[in-house]
């Protein structure tokens, strides 16, 4: 992570084990399904981003959650490890939305695109 501390309080099996693991194991089976939606077209419109994106955050909420209650209990899960961030995440995803489809439009637009091969 570019020499940041990413891990300075630990690392392995033992870090998984913390309160955040949960949201760690949501984060990669996210990248999952959203890289599979994405290879699929999902990103290619701004309706289907945002159900993708959507599909995605709730994967890491699902599991980090779950994990957080396994150790605090389930409201006190949903009270610190959720409902303060619903706002963020529909935020990102709206931003996410409005900007992927125009990045498209543009990565489309470069020579050599749109069906031709550059040999």
């Amino acid at each position: 992570a570019m020499g940041l501390p990413v891990f300075a309080g630990g690392g392995g099996l033992a870090y998984m084990a913390s309160p955040t693991g949960g949201y760690l194991v949501g984060f990669v089976l996210a990248a999952i399904v959203v890289g599979a939606l994405a290879e699929r077209g999902w990103s290619r419109n701004w309706l289907m981003t945002i159900i993708a994106m959507a599909i995605g955050t709730a994967f890491i909420f699902m599991f980090g959650v779950a994990w957080l209650a396994n150790l605090i209990g389930m409201e006190k899960a949903i009270a610190g490890g959720l409902a303060p961030f619903i706002w963020g995440a529909v935020f990102k995803i709206g931003l996410a939305a409005a900007v992927l489809p125009l990045a498209w439009s543009l990565v489309d637009r470069r020579p050599g695109r749109a069906g031709q091969s550059e040999n």
